[in-house]
C-alpha cells in the first residue's frame, strides 16, 4: 500500500469533489478548509497525520491547504487564477474523476471513501438552500 502524501491528497480533493457532485467549480477555500476540519474526526489516520489546523483570529486554517491546491494545479487537475479568493475549476469531467477515484481507492480506500462522504454531505446540504434567484 502506498503512503499518503499532501500532494496525493491535493490530487484527490478536487477529483473527489467532481466525482461526487459532477460540478467542475470547486467550493471556496473557506468551504474546503471548513469541510476538512469538520470531517477531521471521521478522517482516516493518514489524513489526520497530514493535516494541521491552526486557529487564527480570522478563522481556522489548514496549514497544508496551499500545498494541496498547488499539487492539484501542478498535476493539471484544476485551473485557478492567482488571487486566493478566486475559485478553482476542475479540468477533468465526472467520468474521468470517478476513474481516478477508483484507481486511488486501491491504495487509499479509507481516504477516498472519507472525501466522498465529506463532499456528498456538503453538496447535498447546499442543494437544500434556496438560490438567490428564487427570491427575485
Amino acid at each position: 500500500m502506498s503512503k499518503l502524501t499532501t500532494e496525493t491528497l491535493g490530487h484527490m480533493v478536487p477529483v473527489a469533489w467532481i466525482a461526487t457532485t459532477g460540478q467542475a467549480e470547486l467550493p471556496s477555500k473557506r468551504d474546503i478548509v471548513g469541510l476538512l476540519i469538520e470531517g477531521e474526526n471521521e478522517a482516516p489516520e493518514a489524513v489526520r497525520r497530514l493535516l494541521h489546523v491552526e486557529y487564527r483570529l480570522d478563522g481556522p486554517v489548514v496549514k497544508e491547504y496551499s500545498t494541496i491546491l498547488a499539487a492539484a494545479q501542478a498535476s493539471g487537475l484544476v485551473s485557478r487564477d492567482n488571487p486566493s479568493n478566486v475559485s478553482a475549476r476542475g479540468k477533468v469531467d465526472q467520468i474521468q474523476a470517478q476513474n481516478l477515484m477508483d484507481q486511488w481507492s486501491i491504495d487509499f480506500p479509507d481516504e477516498t471513501e472519507w472525501l466522498t462522504k465529506v463532499f456528498r454531505r456538503f453538496y447535498e446540504d447546499s442543494q437544500d438552500l434556496p438560490s438567490v434567484h428564487e427570491h427575485q
